[in-house]
C-alpha cells in the first residue's frame, strides 16, 4: 500500500536535532476496519469507544481518543454517500495540519519532506470517504500536546490512522534499508507503467569477499567479473537478458544513467497525472514537457534512490564506488513500448550493491 510506504518514508525523513542528531518526530500508521459508509454513515462523529476501535488505540502508553473533528464529512444520499467538501480542499487542510504540527518543532522541514507531506495529504484526502482529526487524551486526561492523529475510512470500511508525535528517548531512526525501500515504493507509486502496473525497484547488498584493491582497478575488474558470472545473484536474474555482460560505467556514464532514469520517471509520472485528471492533454513531443503536481518530488525521489543505494555500499552517498557496471543500461538504449529491465552494480572492495529496476508492463 503506497500510503503505508509514504508514512514509513516520512518517518525516515523527519528532522533531527541539529545539536545531538536525535530524531525529533515519529510518524506511524495503523490499519483497521469499521462498518462501511453505507452500513454506518458517519453523519455524526463516532463515540470515543468506536474511535478507539477503528483507530487501533492505544499504540502509545495511555493515549485514547475523546472526540474528533470531521474534515470531509460524508452524509447519506439515497443509496450511496456524497462528500461535503471536494478532496482537493481536504488535501489542503490535511497538508496544513501536518505542516503546523511539524512547525511546532525546532527544525523546519526540508523541501523533500515538505513535498512528501503534501503527497501524504493527497493520498489521505482522495482515499478516504470519511476523514477525522482525533482529539486524543494523555493518561492525565488532558489533550496530548504537539501530536496529530488523523483517522480515515475508505468505501470498503478499511480505516487508516496516521499519527505524528514527538519522538521518545528510545525511538531510533529507521535504518537505511527501510529508507531505501520506502523511497522505491513511493517512487513506483507515482511513476505508473499503466493503470494497473507499477515499477518494481529492489536494492540489495551482497558480500563478495574478494578484497579488491583500489590501486589495481584492472585486476579488481577482472576479479569481480569472474565472481559475478558465477554468483547466485546473477543466476537469479540472468534469464531477463540474452547473455548480456556488465558494462563498465565511469563517473560520466553513471551520471548519465541517473539523469536518464529521472527523465524516464518524470515521463511516467506525467502520464499518470494526465490519467488522473491532474493535468490536461499534452503532446509527448512538446519541449519542454509540461509540469504536473508532484514532478519535483519524483525528481528528488529518483536522486534519493541512487544516493541510498550508493550509501548502502560505500557508507557515503557523496562518494562513488570502486567500480560500477550496468546491465540493460543506459535505460534509453533498451526502452521500447513494453518498458525496460535494468540492473546497476556498485562495487566496493568486499561487497556489491545491486539496484534492479523492472519497468516492464
Amino acid at each position: 500500500m503506497t500510503l503505508a510506504a509514504t508514512v514509513r518514508l516520512l518517518d525516515c525523513w523527519t528532522p533531527s536535532d541539529p545539536d545531538t542528531g536525535a530524531r525529533l518526530w515519529r510518524v506511524t500508521a495503523a490499519f483497521g476496519k469499521a462498518p462501511t459508509p453505507v452500513g454506518q454513515a458517519w453523519a455524526a462523529v463516532p463515540s470515543p469507544a468506536e474511535l478507539a476501535e477503528f483507530g487501533l488505540f492505544p499504540d502509545r502508553p495511555g493515549r485514547h481518543p475523546v472526540g474528533a473533528e470531521p474534515l470531509n464529512r460524508f452524509v447519506p444520499a439515497g443509496a450511496g454517500v456524497a462528500p461535503e467538501r471536494p478532496p482537493v480542499e481536504v488535501a489542503a487542510v490535511v497538508a496544513g495540519l501536518l505542516a503546523d504540527t511539524f512547525a511546532a518543532g525546532p527544525v523546519p522541514l526540508d523541501e523533500r519532506t515538505r513535498l512528501l507531506v503534501e503527497h501524504l495529504a493527497g493520498q489521505f484526502a482522495y482515499g478516504s470517504g470519511d476523514l477525522l482529526r482525533l482529539v486524543v487524551a494523555a493518561p492525565d486526561g488532558f489533550p496530548a500536546g504537539r501530536e496529530l492523529h488523523l483517522l480515515g475510512r475508505g468505501g470498503a470500511g478499511r480505516t487508516t490512522r496516521v499519527t505524528v508525535a514527538p519522538a521518545g528517548p528510545v525511538d531510533d531512526r529507521p535504518d537505511l534499508a527501510t529508507r531505501t525501500s520506502g523511497v522505491a515504493e513511493v517512487l513506483a507509486g507515482l511513476a505508473w507503467l499503466s493503470n494497473n502496473d507499477r515499477m518494481e525497484i529492489t536494492t540489495t547488498v551482497e558480500t563478495h569477499g574478494l578484497g579488491l584493491d583500489r590501486l589495481a582497478p584492472a585486476a579488481a575488474d577482472a576479479a569481480f567479473r569472474a565472481w559475478w558470472a558465477a554468483s547466485e545473484r546473477w543466476a537469479q536474474i540472468a534469464e531477463r537478458w540474452d547473455d548480456e555482460v556488465p558494462t563498465p560505467l565511469g563517473r560520466g556514464e553513471l551520471a548519465h544513467v541517473r539523469a536518464d532514469f529521472e527523465r524516464h520517471n518524470l515521463d511516467l509520472a506525467r502520464s499518470a497525472a494526465w490519467a488522473m485528471g491532474r493535468i490536461g492533454d499534452y503532446d509527448p513531443d512538446d519541449e519542454p514537457q509540461p509540469g504536473f503536481p508532484g514532478d519535483r518530488l519524483v525528481a528528488l525521489l529518483t536522486r534519493e534512490l541512487f544516493d541510498c543505494a550508493t550509501e548502502r555500499v560505500t557508507g557515503d552517498p557523496g562518494r562513488g564506488p570502486l567500480l560500477a557496471y550496468g546491465i540493460g543500461l543506459p535505460f534509453e538504449a533498451h526502452e521500447d513500448g513494453e518498458g525496460f529491465y535494468g540492473c546497476l552494480l556498485l562495487v566496493e572492495p568486499d561487497r556489491v550493491g545491486v539496484l534492479l529496476v523492472d519497468a516492464v508492463c
